[in-house]
């Protein structure tokens, strides 16, 4: 994966088969609940093989983890689906002028009717490579 930039989407799907998506997934969620000893090791024993792979459970686990501050049943069974394998979500946090500083955010969502109108910049979204326009992903 490291070297040819390809086969991302089938590690992600592979480590949910096993569960590794899922390990700081309360079981309520269909996790596991393992936590941050668990991730920690499975992230750097991942990270001695590929970066890349390492950093997809990084990215994938992060996303359920917003998921979570969300709840409801919506969140649910996009998390349960998610901790599978079954999707992968990108997660964009850098902004130009806050890099990764959540507090120093600039973009921010309003709902307006039925619709949420997001005004910002993002300059890197991790696991969009995965996407295409047509919002399907490979």
């Amino acid at each position: 994966m490291d070297e040819t930039n390809d086969g991302g989407e089938k590690i992600v799907q592979d480590m949910g088969q096993k569960g590794l998506l899922g390990m700081k997934i309360p079981p309520n969620y269909g996790g596991l609940g393992l936590g941050e000893t668990a991730f920690a090791i499975a992230t750097e024993e991942l990270g001695a093989e590929s970066g890349g792979a390492s950093h997809s459970l990084h990215t994938q686990l992060n996303a359920l983890q917003l998921l979570l501050s969300v709840g409801g049943d919506t969140a649910k069974e996009w998390i349960e689906e998610g901790s599978k394998g079954k999707e992968i979500y990108a997660v964009a946090l850098t902004e130009p002028a806050a890099g990764s500083d959540l507090g120093a955010f600039q973009t921010t969502a309003k709902q307006e009717g039925n619709e949420f109108v997001i005004n910002g910049e993002k300059i890197f979204t991790s696991a969009g490579s995965f996407f295409h326009k047509d919002g399907s992903f490979s």
